[in-house]
């Protein structure tokens, strides 16, 4: 049978006489199962003995699931593409060399509705990338994510999170509009954010439709009681979440273990936005942010999700140089009756016109800079430390319920009201200067 060539290889660079390919270059072209066409990347793999280098000078549609083999690196030209139809699989076990531009397109063949409902996922009928990449770091851009601030991003900028956890550090750089939160749900990754600045999107969202008349009661019922006819731009806690939703057949109280997030600008923009959450984790550090916090709620939010009714658990957080301006809260832990919280130390934090209003005019309620509950007097929050912080123009520096540990090396300029509420026979406050 006689194929039909739909695009132009080329091979080259030969060794020993000739006899073994070290580089396969594609024009572009479709790998597929049909065997009338020219499947490129089959061909490309064949021809390598699975070694080689693959270079990509022209868009490949990839129409069925393929493996790529660990010894194959994959040489991408800028302008150059992947595109994975929807419900499509490409496994990449080798390398990708690549810069910071597109090499992913990640088609959705409409079987699952787009929707922006963020507490469900609307993308398991795109297209995805996986496998046990061997590049050292992963980069955002590889799935055409905008970052110049914007074009909003963050359901790609998820996609890059979620498609190559086998590679420990994730990159990124630019300037990033987020109109949904981006959850860091992956155990041992390290998320190098210096070059970046999150922005929140200050506008609401409509509902997702999807499922009205499964649950007609809920669309016709007002809130709080029914679903808002809108949802905020990013929902269940942060501009970005160390963790993920919890799933109720889950034994384990931690969804993430052993994260570190580096570094980063978070802008929240929206009266339900925090800049940074935490949910039920282990082992988690958030290094060097800075938060300008005018128009979210709250900095920094240790807080399992409201609707969990089940255990759950955030253990061993380490929060070291926050610089924050404006907001609710600097830092806050709200531990609901079916959570707990140890082992927490929070350092070198500098914060400035926290001034404790919620962002919502409806709530003239006011909170500290600084807002630990267990939700009453039962102690559900121990061994916390909070040392080495600098808080001015603040309505309340701290109000701590239901914890043991120590509070220290604390200085409070221009608090509009005590400096501390709350009683806890376990937590020992010591060097303290009020000005």
């Amino acid at each position: 049978m006689i194929k039909i060539f739909t695009s132009l290889l080329l091979l080259s660079s030969f060794i020993s006489w000739g006899q073994q390919t070290t580089e396969f270059i594609i024009s572009g072209g479709i790998q597929d199962n049909d065997p009338n066409i020219n499947n490129v990347l089959s061909d490309a793999v064949t021809s390598l003995n699975g070694n080689g280098t693959i270079t990509i000078k022209g868009d490949i549609e990839v129409r069925v699931d393929f493996n790529i083999p660990e010894g194959i690196e994959l040489k991408f030209f800028k302008g150059n593409k992947f595109i994975i139809k929807g419900n499509t699989t490409l496994t990449i076990n080798g390398s990708i060399n690549a810069g910071q531009y597109q090499i992913f397109d990640l088609k959705d063949n409409g079987t699952v509705e787009d929707c922006f409902w963020d507490r469900w996922d609307f993308t398991l009928d795109d297209g995805k990338v996986r496998g046990n990449l061997k590049n050292n770091y992963v980069i955002p851009q590889w799935w055409d994510i905008d970052d110049t601030g914007v074009i909003p991003c963050g359901q790609n900028f998820q996609k890059a999170i979620e498609s190559f956890p086998s590679v420990q550090k994730f990159v990124a750089n630019g300037k990033f509009l987020l109109e949904k939160t981006l959850h860091l749900n992956q155990n041992n990754r390290y998320y190098d954010f210096s070059g970046a600045t999150f922005v929140g999107v200050n506008e609401d969202r409509d509902v997702c439709q999807f499922y009205k008349e499964s649950y007609l009661l809920w669309y016709n019922t007002p809130a709080p009681h029914g679903l808002p006819q809108t949802f905020p731009a990013t929902d269940t806690g942060g501009l970005i979440n160390i963790g993920k939703l919890r799933d109720l057949t889950e034994t384990s109280p931690y969804s993430v273990v052993n994260v570190t997030l580096y570094g980063g600008i978070y802008i929240p923009k929206s009266k339900y936005d925090n800049a940074l959450g935490i949910l039920n984790s282990k082992n988690i550090k958030i290094l060097n942010v800075t938060i300008n916090c005018y128009n979210g709620q709250r900095g920094i939010a240790l807080q399992p999700h409201t609707n969990w009714n089940v255990p759950t658990r955030t253990d061993h957080i380490i929060v070291r140089d926050v610089i924050q301006q404006g907001g609710t809260n600097l830092f806050n832990i709200d531990i609901n009756s079916n959570s707990n919280t140890s082992n927490v130390i929070v350092s070198n934090v500098v914060g400035h016109d926290i001034g404790g209003h919620k962002p919502d005019p409806n709530n003239s309620a006011r909170e500290a800079a600084f807002r630990i509950s267990s939700g009453g007097s039962i102690q559900k929050i121990h061994n916390i430390t909070i040392s080495e912080v600098i808080l001015s123009g603040v309505y309340k520096a701290f109000n701590v319920s239901g914890a043991s540990g120590i509070i220290s090396n604390i200085q409070v300029i221009n608090s509009e009201t005590n400096w501390l509420d709350g009683t806890n026979p376990e937590l020992k406050v010591e060097n303290i200067r009020i000005h």
